[in-house]
């Protein structure tokens, strides 16, 4: 991908993050290739809302309150915040024809991904 930073995920170094902040590297790098190998599982849901986001930053909305409240419920839904039903819902209905492959399995076993939204004063990610 050739973009992002690889980090210790926590004080004994035993797990790794695999971290993109600069908002030129999601648009021009991470969203194309999400595009082109889409997600299968309900995490395309978070994705959907991470696009977004990236899309009100890109626009400059965060730095307006009717924007900065839009990121918050994103940030309210994503991950966690979305409810099991309508996890299953989706994976009812768009789960099924994925096409499962050994690249696949091996993604969804050796990584854990998540989509996150840290609002700070001036900062985001």
């Amino acid at each position: 991908m050739n973009c992002g930073t690889i980090l210790p995920h926590n004080p004994t170094g035993d797990r790794i993050r695999f971290q993109i902040t600069a908002i030129n590297e999601l648009v021009t790098v991470l969203i194309p290739f999400l595009e082109k190998y889409p997600l299968y599982t309900s995490k395309y849901l978070n994705y959907q809302d991470f696009k977004v986001a990236v899309n009100l930053i890109v626009n400059k909305k965060h730095l307006t309150t009717e924007g900065l409240a839009q990121l918050r419920v994103i940030k309210e839904r994503i991950n966690k915040g979305r409810s099991f039903e309508a996890k299953w819902e989706f994976c009812k209905t768009h789960c099924n024809t994925a096409s499962i492959t050994a690249d696949w399995i091996c993604g969804f076993t050796d990584g854990e991904g998540m989509f996150r939204l840290v609002l700070q004063s001036r900062k985001y990610s």
